[in-house]
């Protein structure tokens, strides 16, 4: 009976130590919490004005590297949504935040590059957002100069 107690501690013992060394053995990543996080940095270095330092054009592809702005206003720092298109590309939901406290839903489209990074490739909106707000108590409300270009 204790020859049997020293194998069961034995084993606990391993166990706890190997899955402690290794825990991620069988778990990786799935590419829409990678595409999350790609869209996370970006939405960082926007809220820091650095979209046009290298490691901000780093992150952008296509229609994107043509928006030409350092910020392209305030975004809510995650998106609240993650769809996959397919293997390669993501569309990530982003709310926009305007000065009057309202919110748009911005959505940001990832694709992975040959080396598998996620990059941003462009930006859309619903284009009625801003003809809807016109019709509401709001006196500013074309208040979207910096997402022109998005």
């Amino acid at each position: 009976m204790l020859k049997i107690k020293k194998i069961a501690v034995g084993l606990l013992l391993f166990t706890t130590v190997f899955c402690s060394v290794v825990p991620s053995i069988g778990q990786s990543t799935t590419p829409t919490e990678e595409a999350r996080a790609a869209l996370a940095r970006l939405l960082k270095l926007n809220d820091e004005g650095k979209l046009l330092k290298p490691e901000g054009l780093a992150l952008v592809t296509g229609e994107a590297k043509s928006w030409q702005t350092a910020s392209l206003g305030k975004f809510t720092p995650i998106p609240d949504k993650l769809l996959p298109i397919d293997s390669d590309h993501v569309v990530a939901r982003v709310q926009w935040l305007d000065k009057n406290k309202h919110t748009t839903d911005y959505y940001f489209y990832l694709s992975q590059d040959k080396n598998h990074h996620w990059l941003v490739e462009s930006c859309r909106s619903l284009g009625a957002c801003p003809i809807i707000r016109r019709s509401g108590k709001t006196s500013n409300w074309w208040a979207f100069p910096s997402l022109a270009k998005c």
